[in-house]
């Protein structure tokens, strides 16, 4: 086998095989969790697109709040090395979950007529077990349980 070379700080380095299988690589991606809140952003980026002009910092706050919640979970895998860290920034994700929840919650109430009720109930729903699913992984990483099924 050849081996690569790259350069760092104007040098050509050789750059080893370290044989890593990529079997073993972990991703956020293997967090089911992450995967089923990305699940969810195309049906909230649709109810979104329902919301009046006049609404419109009620869509902004809706999008950036569901969105938030994966970035935060990627953002705490990034600092899994300190579990403290990565237990925050799971916390801070419920958070946001919640938080999308109380915005579909008022666009309920606020009765806008191209929304139906039962979208927003479906996406509560979804966004409730999101939060639930978050509560049992950060159990899982506070007794340093490798857990990518929840």
């Amino acid at each position: 086998m050849v081996p690569k070379l790259r350069t760092i700080g104007g040098r050509t380095a050789e750059v080893r095989n370290l044989n890593i299988k990529e079997e073993s690589m972990y991703d956020v991606q293997d967090i089911k969790v992450y995967r089923n809140v990305l699940v969810l952003l195309e049906p909230l980026q649709r109810l979104a697109s329902l919301i009046p002009r006049s609404d419109s910092r009620l869509k902004i706050q809706l999008l950036n709040a569901g969105r938030s919640v994966p970035a935060q979970i990627a953002e705490g895998f990034a600092k899994r090395r300190s579990q403290k860290e990565y237990r925050r920034f799971l916390e801070m994700a419920i958070g946001s979950s919640d938080e999308t929840i109380t915005h579909l919650r008022i666009i309920q109430l606020a009765h806008f007529s191209q929304i139906k009720t039962e979208t927003c109930a479906a996406l509560i729903k979804q966004f409730t077990i999101i939060s639930k699913q978050l509560n049992k992984y950060i159990q899982a990483v506070s007794k340093n349980i490798p857990r990518s099924d929840i």
